[in-house]
C-alpha cells in the first residue's frame, strides 16, 4: 500500500512540474525543446487499472470474489496478464516483482487473498450495534450508513482513499521539499554517494532542474502584469493607448532586458529570472511612494500654510534692516526639500543610523575649505543636528561595483544644533553664511535659500543670527582666517577671491516681502446620522429626535452629555434651541467631543507646538 501510495504521489509531482510546466510553453508558443523524463503513469496503471489489462488490485478483487480463490490462482492470474509488461515479472516461489520509480520491490503473495477480504459482514455489524455494552456499541458507528450490498475489499478501500487524496491535493498549489537518504546506517557523518545518487535520479530531480533552467521563473496574464507594474513606466502611466500586450513590452523596456531575458506567450509573458520580477516590485514601491509624497507633500502646503507663513516671517525678521536682499528670491516661497530627500534612501538610512530625526531642510551647498577652494555639498537640518555631505567617486575595487553605483555619499560632518552658537551673515547680497561651533571649527557654506535655513534654526532650535562684513574663521587646528565682504558691481551674487568676497549691491536692507497673513479656512464637520434611541424610553413619552426639537441631542463623540448652545448663536425658527453644528449661519465643528474650533488642528508627531492660530506645528515633509 505503501509504495502505491509512493507512486501516486510521485506522478502528482511529475504532472506539476515537468510534464505541466512543459506542455504550457507548447500552449503559449514558446519555443522550447521537450526534455525526456521518467513519467511513472505505467506503474500507476499497473497497480490500479480497470480496464484491460486490469491492474493488480482489481485482479485481487477479481480472485478474492470466488469461492474457491486463492494465493495460488492469483499468482497465477498475474503470470498470465502480465507477463509482457515491461515493469512487471516472476519472483521466486510465490512471489512477483514490481519494477517500482524507486526500484524493484519483491511481493510474496502467501495471505494476500485473506488480507484483502472484508469477514465483517453487515449483519456482524448489525448484531453488535444492538449490544447492551455502550463501549460495543461505540465500535460500530457505521451502522446507521450501511446497504445490503456486499462489503468491499481492502483494495478497493485503499483505491478510494488514495484518489480522495489525489483530488484534494489536485485543488491546492503544493510545494515539495525532497529529502535525501544519505545512509543505511542511520549514523553521521556517512555519505553514500551510490545510494544518494540513486535517490536523486529516481524522484526525477535532474530531470527537473534541467526544465528549471531552460524555462522561465515568471508567467502571468498580460493584463495582470499591465495593471500591476504599469507605475513603473513613463509610457504607461497614468494613460496607455495600447493593448496589454504593447504595455507589458513597454515596461519592460525600462529594465533594458536582453531577447533572452522574456518571451511572449500568445496568452502570458515569460520572465526567466527571478531578479527581474524583484527589480519591478522594487520599482513599483518606489513609484507608489513618490506618487504617494507628492500627495502628502501638496496636502501639507495647504494643511500648513500659517506654519509656513510663520517660518517665513521668522527668517525675514532675522535679517530685516541689517542685509540686503536678492530680488529674484525676495518672496519665494518655501519648500524645505530641494533635494528631493523623501525619495532618496541612502541618505535616509544615513540619518537613521543616527536615530529618528526628522528633516526639516534639505539643500545643495558649496563648502569652502581653507585655501578658498569649492567643494560641492548636501546640507540636511533637522532639529538635532546640521549634516554635511560629500558626493564622491566609488573607489571600490570591484569594476561591477563601480559600475553599477559610479557615485556615493560620505558624510563630511554633522554637526549638532546645540554646539553652533551662533550664525554669522554679512550685510550685502550674497548667500554666504558661517557655522560657529567653538568647541570644534567652523565651516563656511554658501547656499542660495539660506534665509529659509535661518528660518528654521530660528524658529525650531532658536539660532542665534549676527551680520557682520567679517568673518573671523576657525579652521582645523585652532588656526584663524579672517574673510572680508566688499561691495563690488561685478561681483554678483557673490565671489570669493583669497580671503575677500565680492558682492553686487542688492535691494535695501529695509526691504520686507508682501506676506500676508494667510485665511482662516471655514471648516466643518459631518456627524453620522445614528437612531439614538433611549435604553428605557417610557411608554408615554415620544422618543427625542437626534437634532434639536423636544429633548436636546447626545453627544455624538461620547460622553452622553448634551451638546450646550452656542452664545451669541442665532435661534432657530420656532423658538428652538440653536443646533451645536450652526453658528451665525455657518457650520462649525462640534462644541465637545469633536475637532477643536476655529480651524485649529492637532498637533502632529515631530511637529513644534509654538505659534499662532490655525496649526498645531510644522511638519515641511
Amino acid at each position: 500500500c505503501i509504495n502505491y501510495v509512493n507512486e501516486k504521489l510521485q506522478q502528482i509531482f511529475i504532472q506539476l512540474t515537468l510534464k505541466a510546466e512543459q506542455e504550457e510553453y507548447g500552449k503559449e508558443g514558446i519555443p522550447w525543446e521537450n526534455i525526456d523524463y521518467f513519467n511513472n503513469k505505467i506503474c500507476c496503471d499497473l497497480i490500479e487499472s480497470k480496464r484491460n489489462p486490469i491492474g493488480v488490485i482489481s485482479l485481487l478483487d477479481d480472485v478474492c470474489n470466488f469461492p474457491k480463490g486463492s494465493d495460488d490462482k492469483f499468482l497465477g492470474k498475474l503470470s498470465e496478464s502480465f507477463m509482457q509488461h515491461a515493469h512487471f515479472q516472476m519472483g521466486g516461489a510465490n512471489q512477483f516483482v514490481i519494477k517500482h520509480y524507486a526500484g524493484d520491490v519483491t511481493y510474496d503473495v502467501d495471505g494476500f487473498v485473506d488480507k484483502n477480504k472484508d469477514l465483517l459482514f453487515n449483519d456482524l455489524i448489525e448484531l453488535g450495534a444492538m449490544s447492551q455494552d455502550s463501549f460495543i456499541r461505540n465500535l460500530f458507528p457505521e451502522v446507521g450508513t450501511l446497504d445490503k450490498k456486499r462489503p468491499t475489499t481492502a483494495g478497493f478501500k485503499i483505491k478510494n482513499s488514495i484518489q480522495e487524496l489525489v483530488e484534494t491535493l489536485s485543488k491546492c498549489q503544493p510545494h515539495y521539499i525532497r529529502c535525501i537518504k544519505p545512509n543505511d546506517k542511520k549514523a553521521r557523518n556517512c555519505f553514500d554517494n551510490g545510494l544518494s545518487l540513486h535517490q536523486v535520479r529516481y524522484l526525477g530531480l535532474l530531470e527537473n532542474v534541467r526544465v528549471r533552467r531552460a524555462g522561465f521563473a515568471f508567467r502571468q496574464f498580460y493584463d495582470k502584469f499591465f495593471y500591476r507594474y504599469r507605475v513603473c513606466s513613463d509610457e504607461t502611466w497614468p494613460t496607455f493607448a495600447g493593448d496589454h500586450k504593447a504595455g507589458t513590452a513597454a515596461i519592460l523596456k525600462v529594465l533594458s532586458l536582453g531577447p533572452k531575458e522574456f518571451a511572449n506567450g500568445n496568452t502570458k509573458i515569460f520572465i526567466r529570472n527571478p531578479e527581474t520580477v524583484f527589480s519591478l516590485e522594487e520599482m513599483r514601491e518606489r513609484k507608489v511612494a513618490q506618487y504617494a509624497n507628492r500627495i502628502q507633500m501638496f496636502f501639507g502646503r495647504f494643511a500648513l500654510r500659517r506654519y509656513f507663513w510663520e517660518l517665513e516671517c521668522a527668517g525675514n525678521d532675522a535679517i530685516y534692516g541689517k542685509k540686503e536682499r536678492r530680488r529674484n528670491s525676495f518672496e519665494r516661497p518655501y519648500t524645505s526639500d530641494y533635494i528631493n530627500y523623501r525619495e532618496n534612501y541612502e541618505l535616509k538610512r544615513m540619518v537613521e543610523s543616527y536615530g529618528k530625526e526628522k528633516i526639516h531642510f534639505a539643500s545643495g551647498v558649496t563648502k569652502y575649505d581653507r585655501r578658498s577652494r569649492r567643494q560641492r555639498r548636501i546640507m540636511l537640518m533637522s532639529v538635532q543636528a546640521v549634516y554635511v555631505i560629500a558626493i564622491e567617486k566609488n573607489k571600490d575595487k570591484d569594476k561591477v561595483a563601480r559600475a553599477k553605483k559610479p557615485f556615493i555619499y560620505t558624510l563630511k560632518r554633522r554637526t549638532e544644533t546645540s554646539k553652533i552658537s551662533s550664525i554669522v551673515v554679512s550685510s550685502k547680497a550674497d548667500n554666504f553664511m558661517q557655522l560657529i561651533v567653538p568647541s570644534e571649527y567652523d565651516n563656511l557654506l554658501e547656499c542660495r535659500r539660506k534665509t529659509e535655513f535661518l528660518s528654521y534654526m530660528v524658529k525650531l532650535c532658536n539660532a542665534n543670527v549676527q551680520v557682520s562684513d567679517v568673518m573671523n574663521i576657525t579652521i582645523k587646528g585652532g588656526k584663524k582666517r579672517k574673510i572680508s565682504f566688499v561691495t563690488d558691481a561685478k561681483g554678483g551674487e557673490g565671489t570669493m577671491k583669497g580671503t575677500k568676497v565680492s558682492v553686487a549691491p542688492g535691494m535695501s536692507k529695509d526691504s520686507k516681502p508682501n506676506l500676508p497673513e494667510p485665511e482662516k479656512v471655514q471648516t466643518s464637520t459631518i456627524l453620522p446620522q445614528r437612531s439614538l434611541i433611549q435604553k428605557n424610553p417610557s411608554p408615554a413619552a415620544p422618543s427625542p429626535s437626534p437634532f434639536g426639537g423636544g429633548a436636546p441631542a447626545p453627544n455624538p463623540f461620547g460622553g452622553g452629555a448634551p451638546s450646550r448652545p452656542t452664545p451669541g448663536a442665532r435661534p432657530t425658527p420656532g423658538g428652538a434651541p440653536p443646533s451645536p453644528m450652526t453658528r451665525g449661519g455657518a457650520p462649525r465643528p462640534a462644541s465637545r467631543g469633536g475637532p477643536p474650533r476655529g480651524g485649529r488642528g492637532m498637533p502632529m508627531p515631530g511637529m513644534p507646538r509654538g505659534g499662532g492660530r490655525g496649526r498645531g506645528g510644522g511638519r515641511p515633509y
